[in-house]
């Protein structure tokens, strides 16, 4: 039942991440730019949303020349699939590198990713994680991954 519900998971992940016609909106408490903008630094209660998706965090930093994008400390992001099934990542650290169309997720604490289908939902936990934005079905965590399906939870 887990190597059915793991490729269902990774499919949800990564199409729902691909990128949406809507533009990004970021708010925070705080707002600090240097050098022209080159480096842009969000503090407190940061919201990133572009729909279907939403990431928060307390810090959030971008940096123009390679449009990398650091988020730090309680990073959630949440996902809604054309579907309606909805998805939760939580990590303390992430990075979105649009040039390799990934979000990398890491912490001291497991990476947790928390899905509720129409019928199903599915824990799993693991070490480092990593989201592909651009290729639906692929997804990944590694080290000490762990996790479960709850048939008819939904």
């Amino acid at each position: 039942m887990k190597l059915y519900a793991l490729p269902l998971l990774c499919f949800v992940l990564a199409a729902t991440l691909h990128a949406a016609d809507e533009p990004a909106t970021i708010t925070s408490d705080e707002l600090e730019l240097q050098n022209n903008g080159e480096l842009t630094t969000f503090r407190g209660h940061v919201v990133l949303t572009q729909p279907p998706y939403e990431v928060r965090s307390d810090k959030m930093t971008r940096t123009k020349s390679d449009g990398l994008v650091k988020a730090s400390g309680h990073v959630v992001g949440t996902w809604l699939s054309p579907k309606k099934e909805k998805v939760r990542v939580e990590s303390e650290e992430a990075l979105y590198a649009p040039n390799l169309e990934t979000v990398e997720l890491w912490g001291k604490k497991p990476v947790a990713v928390f899905l509720k289908g129409l019928k199903d939902e599915a824990h799993f936990i693991g070490d480092r994680g990593w989201m592909y934005t651009k290729t639906p079905g692929k997804a990944r965590l590694i080290g000490n991954v762990r996790g479960h399906v709850i048939p008819g939870a939904s």
